[in-house]
């Protein structure tokens, strides 16, 4: 199986690849390797579990077998004793292919037949993948007589019913919880829920475009007991914190971060300075070009790494909490509260501080949320409170939480002031709480404070969001030697003097990179989505990159996906759609599901932009057409078109 694994993971992309193994293989907590990549920790929770579930489907085809015995031969007395870290890795690739079910009672009584002396380690291997909910019994897929219909079925389909079943499920609301009605503290007058959102909605967007510079503290003490995550984090204990300096810009769009950190949670003022910063990340990310810097801090030489690449993603940052979009990831609060079905507003005001303030409350696939909405401050928030209980998709981490689980998050807002006829929140604290099980935990402090800020600037004047690689003084840490990664380009240059230069010592004009032509090359690598080698063996491949905001590009993928059981079997076409562009898997997998769509399909971490330096793509929707060879001999034409170029 651990083969197996190992060459199911080199099949996904760089992106999710690198999350697995540096979570369930290194021991990696999310927090770090979201640091590592300059993303939300939600999104490599997301990473991680649509990789896991690809990486079960594509088992699964293969017809993996590990039954009980399998796993009591790698717990024999020789592996454990030679190589126990290994064993772990091992079975860190166990948990990653296993289905989401309870230890069954076979692998527990074959468990018990091994030597005493091991009974300490199996018996915290066995608690941790209980407590993960993972099994290890596979069944076989035999390649007995009774074969599918089609290639569709034996590659599609499995993948479609997994994506189906694995999709988050909202609560239902209750039936009788209903809007209330509630009096406003000054005239008397009605107000609705829904009314109340409209506020709230109005003042986030009317501060949504800002430059602030702030201080945040943070502590955190966990225990992880038998419950770990992880088995290297088994009854481990950590304790610790850290403290930034940031300044961020952003305008609704746009956004330009930079922070230098130091490890402990309150250094004296005199070393908050910059030569005695432990690190420092810069993420820049506008007009479709994410610039990422992350280094260590040091006086002399070049040190970290830039990275450079096209995409339509933006990562929502903890700053924003301040203007109340985010608790989600990258779902705004407000849309959350919009599309629910259930929200009601509390039939009496209650004392936050000096002011009266509104309380909504809403049953959410993430718990159950409750928003102290201030009215003397502009309807900003006073208060937000959120708990996830069994059942529940907690917003930071994968999977439903288990019984005896739960995480508990409170948000307090202070220090209100009035900038330009807004009120604005100056700090906050916020404390979490999440419970592993019976004897695990793992809680949180932290303290936000403004200690500068500038609403509704003129951002292009200031030059807030430049490239730093066209403006270097957008790069406090952009030193000669730097290495710079352009990885939509695949190019490794070096930063030297104010320019780009190759292995060659030649300059490298980034802005003069011409778009590519695939037409008469190989097809490039498609690592999104999973192809068998037998089954486009000899095939026409059919690429068709599309975009759901792209009304023309749906109804494209629409037309082909009615034609592709035909094109496969009479003219030897096989078809792929590539999403242009990230996307959530709860949108995109649902939609793929809901449409019955039969070719392979996944995503692009890559913008159009990007897409066009990889794979030639300049418009959506984009089809590229290849021989049985997989050289390509058409792209760019109409769908009008097709029955003309796959002629033999």
């Amino acid at each position: 199986i651990s083969c197996c694994i190992d060459e199911e993971l080199d099949k996904l992309d760089n992106l999710t690849r690198e999350v697995i193994i540096l979570h369930f293989l290194e021991g990696q907590n999310m927090t770090d390797i979201a640091e590592k990549f300059g993303i939300s920790q939600p999104t490599v929770s997301r990473r991680i579990e649509s990789g896991i579930d690809s990486l079960r489907q594509k088992l699964k085809s293969r017809g993996v077998i590990l039954t009980a015995a399998m796993l009591s031969a790698l717990l024999t007395e020789n592996i454990v004793q030679a190589a126990p870290a290994s064993i772990m890795r091992e079975l860190g690739k166990i948990a990653i292919a296993g289905s989401k079910a309870t230890i069954g009672a076979e692998i527990a009584s074959t468990i018990s037949t091994i030597a005493a002396v091991k009974m300490k380690l199996i018996a915290g291997i066995m608690i941790v993948l209980a407590g993960a909910g993972l099994t290890v019994i596979f069944s076989f897929i035999a390649n007995g007589e009774n074969k599918p219909a089609s290639i569709w079925e034996l590659v599609t389909k499995p993948q479609e019913k997994e994506s189906q079943e694995n999709q988050p499920q909202e609560k239902q609301p209750e039936p009788d919880n209903k809007i209330t009605k509630v009096k406003t503290v000054n005239n008397n007058a009605d107000i609705t829920a829904s009314e109340l959102l409209a506020k709230y909605t109005q003042v986030l967007e009317s501060t949504k475009s800002f430059i602030s510079k702030s201080e945040f503290s943070y502590t955190y003490d966990s225990n992880f007991g038998k419950d770990a995550p992880m088995p290297m984090l088994m009854n481990t204990k950590e304790k610790g914190g850290k403290f930034q300096m940031s300044e961020i810009r952003y305008d609704g769009e746009r956004t330009h971060i930079q922070r230098y950190t130091w490890n402990e949670p309150n250094p004296p003022k005199e070393s908050r300075i910059r030569d005695k910063a432990g690190d420092f990340k810069l993420n820049n990310f506008a007009d479709g070009e994410n610039y990422r810097h992350s280094t260590g801090i040091v006086n002399e030489g070049p040190a970290g790494l830039v990275m450079i690449n096209k995409t339509a993603y933006y990562m929502p940052d903890s700053e924003e909490t301040y203007q109340g979009y985010y608790l989600f990831g990258d779902e705004r609060v407000d849309e959350v509260l919009g599309n629910a079905t259930n929200i009601s507003l509390r039939s009496a005001t209650e004392k936050i501080g000096d002011s009266d303030c509104y309380v909504i409350d809403v049953q959410t696939k993430y718990g159950k949320l409750s928003i102290w909405i201030d009215p003397a401050h502009g309807y900003q928030n006073a208060k937000v409170e959120l708990l996830a209980t069994e059942g529940d998709f907690p917003s930071s981490g994968p999977g439903k939480l288990r019984k005896g689980q739960s995480s508990h998050k409170v948000i307090h807002f202070g220090q209100f002031k009035q900038i330009d006829g807004i009120w604005v929140p100056m700090e906050y604290r916020q404390s979490t709480r999440h419970i592993l099980g019976p004897d695990g935990y793992s809680s949180s402090e932290s303290h936000h404070k403004r200690t500068e800020f500038i609403l509704n600037p003129d951002h292009d004047a200031l030059g807030s969001f430049d490239s730093p690689l066209r403006n270097p003084e957008q790069d406090t840490e952009l030193r000669n030697g730097t290495p710079v990664h352009i990885a939509y380009l695949n190019k490794r240059l070096n930063w030297q003097d104010g320019k780009l230069l190759d292995g060659n010592g030649e300059v490298f004009d980034i802005d003069n990179i011409k778009p590519v032509s695939l037409l008469g090359k190989a097809l490039p690598n498609i690592t999104q989505v999973r192809l068998d080698p037998d089954a486009i063996k000899d095939k026409k491949l059919l690429i068709c990159f599309w975009n759901m905001d792209n009304n023309e590009s749906i109804k494209c993928i629409k037309t082909l996906n009615k034609k592709a059981m035909a094109l496969l079997d009479t003219r030897d076409v096989y078809m792929v759609f590539m999403h242009a562009g990230s996307l959530s898997d709860e949108i995109f997998f649902p939609w793929i599901s809901k449409n019955e769509i039969l070719p392979p399909a996944g995503y692009h971490l890559d913008s159009l932009d990007g897409l066009q330096y990889s794979w030639g793509v300049k418009s959506i929707p984009w089809l590229i057409l290849t021989d049985k060879n997989h050289i390509v001999i058409a792209e760019g034409f109409s769908i009008t078109d097709l029955d003309e170029k796959i002629k033999d």
